[in-house]
């Protein structure tokens, strides 16, 4: 197994060993190293700066220089390093709700979908303070803990999922994503809304 430069100060940074064979238990201990260590902010979007998705860049921005970063930062970076590990995972894109279902969201977060003997997980590094740190099965209306924390994956038709975490009592509903294949250049275009439009979330608000 060969890694890039990029993927090895990452993997180095978190003081991981990959395990042989490989194991979930690799991504769980992965997920939660990562949300302990870097910071989900849009700093760089309320700046005005370029924000590059190429793999070194977000590398270097957020492991050499602990400048944090969003979604497509942290989960490119997560999923190019499963992916080299030999990993099945895929991309996937979500709709942001955060319980208000009347909002028309468009598909500006993105997640990884990992399979490994044959089941399947959600594997999410880049959400912030309510995004689970540890890896959720895909069974559909079952509370599983991540952390201190309850969630549940909750099935919708025609391949969707509602990620919910619980508060107080209740459910609450992150983000919808679906079992579509995404690919690097619907990234762009989400991350292009999310840096660049004056309506865009990051634009107005400092997470």
């Amino acid at each position: 197994m060969s890694l890039s430069s990029s993927l090895q100060n990452y993997l180095s940074d978190l003081g991981l060993v990959v395990p042989e064979p490989l194991n979930i238990e690799f991504v769980q201990t992965l997920q939660s190293a990562h949300v302990a260590r870097y910071s989900f902010n849009s700093l760089a979007v309320v700046l005005g700066e370029e924000i590059s998705l190429e793999l070194e860049a977000i590398s270097q921005k957020i492991v050499t220089r602990g400048l944090g970063g969003y979604c497509f930062e942290h989960n490119k970076l997560t999923f190019e390093l499963l992916k080299a590990l030999g990993y099945d995972v895929q991309l996937k894109l979500a709709r942001v709700l955060n319980n208000n279902f009347e909002r028309e969201a468009g598909r500006t977060h993105r997640v990884t979908l990992l399979t490994l003997e044959g089941v399947s997980y959600l594997v999410d590094t880049g959400f912030g303070g309510n995004g689970p740190i540890a890896p959720l099965r895909l069974d559909s209306n079952t509370k599983q803990m991540a952390g201190l924390d309850g969630y549940r994956l909750l099935a919708k038709g025609k391949g969707e999922y509602d990620l919910q975490v619980m508060k107080g009592e209740d459910y609450f509903t992150l983000y919808r994503f679906d079992n579509a294949a995404y690919t690097d250049a619907d990234c762009a275009l989400g991350h292009f809304y999310s840096h660049k439009h004056p309506q865009a979330v990051f634009s107005k608000i400092l997470w």
